[in-house]
């Protein structure tokens, strides 16, 4: 869905995913549920983008091996909602839409467990 460079996903890690374009979906690739909340007086670019960058996100979800789950709705804070767990954005400025997603794995632990640190010894010293 591209016609120009990609940029954002050469910045994400392998465990994310994006999708971006320079071409505009139309509004009819839009769920009823994603197209009701455009304000009526929206006009048809601000539409378009809005559009584009639900599919963008909509395939970045696929890429990312997120089975589809059909529109991608505001939240209460006006981002998008996306299944659980995943985390991502949505982007447009003029001329280029994209979305990136992720499902960060789980953080490593580090360090060292001890119960009880009045049983820690502290290290000898060689002569």
């Amino acid at each position: 869905m591209t016609a120009g460079p990609l940029v954002l996903g050469r910045l994400l890690p392998g465990w994310a995913r994006a999708v971006e374009t320079y071409v505009d979906a139309p509004v009819t690739a839009l769920h009823d549920e994603e197209r009701e909340p455009l304000a009526p007086a929206a006009v048809e670019r601000r539409r378009r983008e809005f559009a584009t960058g639900r599919v963008c996100a909509r395939q970045a979800l696929a890429a990312l091996g997120v089975p589809p789950s059909g529109p991608l709705p505001r939240g209460s804070a006006g981002a998008p909602s996306r299944p659980g767990g995943v985390r991502g954005g949505i982007t447009h400025c003029p001329g280029h839409r994209a979305a990136a997603v992720a499902s960060p794995p789980a953080p490593r632990r580090s360090g060292s467990t001890r119960s009880r640190p009045d049983r820690c010894r502290p290290p000898r010293r060689r002569p």
